[in-house]
């Protein structure tokens, strides 16, 4: 449990140094980490859920958040009750990002303007038409669509490009602020090996 508070306690300090943070938002962690000492481990989490709330709102904050742990035990069991009741129609998306060419040169990326594998889908505007159907520069992410319980593949290597999971999202829960994108893709991650385990026993 210490390990966590002291884990917890760095990456809240991390936030405060660097992000720009309203005054009021670095007030909620201060106070936060005041209090987080004396407390007994329901209470600390039940605490640490709500300061995760209020801190929603803050630009990015589904990046930083995802690295506050909010307890083993607890966070396995609400993640498995949620993924196990998931619709097997719904549809959930990965992202994943292109790795660093073998052959790269540092005046010319010869797989920039290719034409993007068919497994990712097109870039689109908020009207719906399509902007973009071509690799990017290595800081371009492309996105996969799946129902759910497919398994995202670690490594992607195809027609001589090599592409690289960084997240998995479930709109419903993301958006709702259920899970952050981070928390979503190691609980999903957790599922498959979990049904991948019980078909094999």
């Amino acid at each position: 449990m210490e390990e966590i508070k002291w884990h917890n306690a760095r990456e809240l300090a991390h936030i405060i140094n660097q992000y720009k943070l309203d005054k009021k938002y670095i007030l909620l962690i201060s106070q936060f980490l005041n209090k987080s000492v004396d407390k007994d481990d329901a209470n600390y989490y039940k605490d640490l859920d709500k300061l995760k709330k209020k801190l929603r709102p803050v630009a990015h904050s589904s990046i930083f958040l995802g690295y506050l742990s909010i307890g083993l035990s607890k966070q396995t069991k609400e993640s498995e009750s949620i993924l196990d009741n998931t619709p097997a129609n719904r549809i959930i998306s990965a992202t994943y990002f292109r790795m660093l060419p073998k052959s790269y040169c540092c005046r010319r990326d010869r797989y920039i303007g290719r034409v993007r594998p068919d497994i990712f889908i097109h870039d689109h505007s908020i009207s719906g038409a399509v902007v973009s159907n071509i690799i990017g520069h290595l800081d371009k992410s492309y996105t996969m669509c799946k129902t759910f319980g497919y398994d995202f593949p670690e490594i992607i290597n195809i027609d001589s490009m090599t592409f690289k999971l960084y997240d998995i999202y479930d709109p419903i829960l993301t958006e709702a602020a259920i899970m952050t994108s981070q928390e979503y893709t190691i609980a999903y991650k957790d599922y498959i090996k979990r049904r991948q385990n019980d078909v094999a026993v």
